[in-house]
């Protein structure tokens, strides 16, 4: 420890004792770093909400590309048979279940962020408000897992037609239907 550094904290040690409570520079002392404890708070707060931001936004858009690369999966499915679809469009299907891979990861790491938040702010009047949004991110990753199984059944060769398939995708459809539904209803009313 250098000479500045020690006397730097005899100085904060004197102005947290009893004595340096009395005197005015020290009670000015601990009010100055309340506040810059409190701005740091607020900055990391600011920062964590940005990431979380960040993550929605990469979420959305691998979110639009996958899905219309699954639309039109499944339309080539109606259109050209299945056993083509597995031989022609496989690396579609492979770049659409990438997408939702991320989409899915983006959704979760915004949630994680707002946890950090939340954890961090147990105070915070908006805290009910963060539990939702954390609650809906999670759902909206269930969604985009859900919709990768639907490229995973229509390229998984062990299914040997459509007829096999459909049942099978109108499960997955309705499953992730419901974790949409149940994401909608979500709602907090911050006061």
């Amino acid at each position: 420890m250098n000479a500045s550094t020690w006397d730097k904290s005899r100085v904060i040690y004197y102005k947290v004792t009893e004595e340096g409570l009395r005197d005015p520079r020290g009670t000015m002392f601990l009010s100055l770093m309340a506040y810059e404890i409190q701005s740091n708070k607020q900055r990391l707060r600011g920062h964590l909400l940005e990431e979380s931001d960040k993550a929605i936004e990469d979420a959305n858009k691998n979110m639009t590309d996958a899905r219309s690369a699954l639309k039109g999966l499944l339309n080539a499915v109606d259109k050209l048979g299945l056993a083509a679809v597995r031989t022609r469009e496989k690396a579609t299907g492979q770049s659409a279940s990438n997408h939702f891979s991320k989409s899915s990861e983006a959704f979760r790491l915004a949630a994680k962020k707002l946890e950090e938040v939340n954890v961090r702010n147990r105070e915070d009047v908006l805290q009910p408000f963060w539990e939702a949004k954390i609650k809906k991110y999670e759902l909206y990753a269930r969604g985009a897992d859900l919709e990768r199984e639907m490229i995973r059944l229509v390229l998984d060769d062990s299914i040997p037609d459509v007829e096999a398939l459909a049942p099978k995708i109108k499960d997955v459809e309705k499953r992730r239907d419901d974790t949409a539904r149940d994401a909608e209803k979500i709602t907090v009313d911050v006061r």
